[in-house]
C-alpha cells in the first residue's frame, strides 16, 4: 500500500487477490476500482453480478460490497472521502461545487446497475485509465501541487463516469430497438428535477406523447408510484447527498429543491427516513469520523 500524506485523506493502492477474505462491508469512504486482470463475481447491495478485466466500479458510502473470484484478480483502489466534495472555502467555490454535483447526483443515485460497464465509450475508458494512472503516480510520489493534480483528476474521472450514465448523454443506439418510454420519462425527471416548471405534467405528457389525463395513471401503471410521489422521493434523495456531501443550509438546500421553506422540507424528510435532516446531517458526520 503507498503512505499517503497527513494532509488529505487519500489512498491508492493495487493489490493481486486469490480470494476475498473480507464479508461484505459498508465503508464510510468513495471508492473506485480497476479490475486490472481476473474475473468473478462481485456483490453489489442486492445484487450479484459478474465482473472482468478492464472493467470500471463506482462505490459510495454506505454501499455493501464484497467479490468472490473466479480467477485471481489484481484490483486497483482509489479511496478518497467527502473532503473532495465539501472543501469550500469561497462562495464562488460553493457555487462550483454545487453546479458540479447536480452533474453527479445521477451518478451518485444509478453508479452500479445491472448494466455492468460503468463506461461505454472505448475514447472514455482510454481516458480514464489515463487519468487513473496519473492519480497513483501522484499518490505514489507527493510533491508540489499533488494534492490539487490528485483532485482535479478524481473531478474529471467522476464527470467521465457521470457523462456515461447519465440519460441523454450517451451515444445513441444503432440498434433498431428503441428505448422504452417509461425509462425516458424517468430519465427526463432526473435531468430537470431542479427545474419545476419542466415537470409539469403538461410537459410531462408531452415527452411521453400521452394525454395531460393519462399520463399520471400511465407512470402509476408502469412504476407502481404516482407521478408526484416518485419526484418528491426523487428530491428527497438528492436531498439526502446534499446533506452528506456538502455544506449548504437546510434553508438553501429546501430553496434548491422548491420545498415551501425549510419547515416543510424537515416535515417531509422526516415522514420518508424517519429522522429529520439536522439529525441525518449529524449521524452521517458521526459515522465518517
Amino acid at each position: 500500500m503507498i503512505a499517503q500524506p497527513h494532509f488529505y485523506p487519500f489512498e491508492v493502492h493495487t493489490e493481486l487477490m486469490n480470494s476475498w477474505d473480507l464479508s461484505p462491508k459498508v465503508f464510510n469512504f468513495f471508492e473506485i476500482i480497476q479490475i486490472l486482470d481476473g474475473k468473478g463475481d462481485r456483490y453489489f447491495n442486492h445484487m450479484r453480478l459478474p465482473y472482468h478485466a478492464g472493467q470500471l466500479l463506482i462505490y459510495t458510502p454506505q454501499d455493501c460490497r464484497s467479490f468472490i473470484i473466479e480467477e485471481p484478480t489484481r484490483f486497483l483502489f482509489i479511496r478518497f472521502s467527502d473532503v473532495l466534495f465539501a472543501n469550500c472555502e469561497t462562495n464562488e467555490e460553493r457555487q462550483r461545487l454545487l453546479e458540479w454535483m447536480k452533474n453527479l447526483e445521477y451518478l451518485f443515485l444509478n453508479h452500479n446497475n445491472a448494466d455492468n460497464d460503468l463506461v461505454k465509450n472505448q475514447l472514455d475508458c482510454d481516458l480514464v485509465k489515463s487519468l487513473m494512472s496519473t492519480i497513483a503516480i501522484e499518490a505514489q510520489n507527493p510533491q508540489l501541487y499533488s494534492r490539487s493534480n490528485i483532485q482535479h483528476s478524481l473531478q474529471m474521472l467522476l464527470n467521465i463516469f457521470a457523462r456515461n450514465v447519465l440519460p441523454e448523454v450517451t451515444p445513441p443506439q444503432t440498434s433498431a430497438v428503441q428505448e422504452p418510454l417509461i425509462n425516458k420519462l424517468v430519465g427526463y425527471i432526473r435531468k430537470h428535477i431542479h427545474e419545476t416548471d419542466k415537470l409539469r405534467v403538461e410537459n410531462l405528457a408531452l415527452v411521453a406523447s400521452l394525454s395531460q389525463n393519462y399520463v399520471g395513471e400511465w407512470f402509476k401503471i408502469q412504476t407502481g408510484q404516482s407521478l408526484q410521489q416518485y419526484i418528491l422521493q426523487y428530491r428527497l434523495h438528492l436531498v439526502k447527498i446534499r446533506l452528506q456531501y456538502s455544506d449548504l443550509t437546510i434553508f438553501e438546500i429546501a430553496h434548491e429543491f422548491g420545498f415551501v421553506d425549510e419547515s416543510h422540507l424537515s416535515k417531509l424528510f422526516k415522514k420518508y427516513f424517519k429522522d429529520s435532516p439536522t439529525v441525518f446531517r449529524k449521524k452521517s458526520s458521526l459515522l465518517e469520523k
